[in-house]
C-alpha cells in the first residue's frame, strides 16, 4: 500500500491592463531543488492573470519553503514581464491530496 502524499498549492490573481486573453503556461521544476516536485501555471483572461505553484510536501529536508519558492518562481523572465505592471488583487493557498 502506498503512503498518502500531499502538495501545497499557492495562487494569486493579478489585475493587469492590456493582457492578451487566452495565454496558458505550465512549468515544471524551476525553482525547486531536483528532489522536490513542483509545477506552475499561468492563465490569462480579459484583465486578469491567475498564476500559481504547486509544491510536493514529500521532500526529505525540512528547509524547503513553498512560499519563498513561489516568490522566486515569479521572478522568472517569462512570468515577471507579465505581472510587473500589475497589482495582486487576491491570493490563497490550499493543501492538495496527491495520492496514496
Amino acid at each position: 500500500m502506498t503512503d498518502q502524499t500531499y502538495n501545497i498549492g499557492l495562487k494569486e490573481v493579478w489585475q493587469v491592463d492590456g493582457v492578451q486573453p487566452g495565454t496558458v503556461l505550465h512549468t515544471v521544476g524551476f525553482p525547486t531543488p531536483d528532489n522536490v516536485f513542483s509545477g506552475g501555471f499561468l492563465y490569462t483572461s480579459k484583465d486578469r492573470i491567475q498564476l500559481g505553484l504547486v509544491v510536493g510536501l514529500d521532500y526529505k529536508k525540512g528547509n524547503v519553503n513553498p512560499y519563498e519558492l513561489f516568490q522566486t518562481w515569479k521572478t522568472h523572465p517569462q512570468i515577471k514581464h507579465m505581472i510587473e505592471k500589475g497589482k495582486c488583487i487576491s491570493y490563497g493557498a490550499r493543501a492538495l491530496n496527491a495520492g496514496g
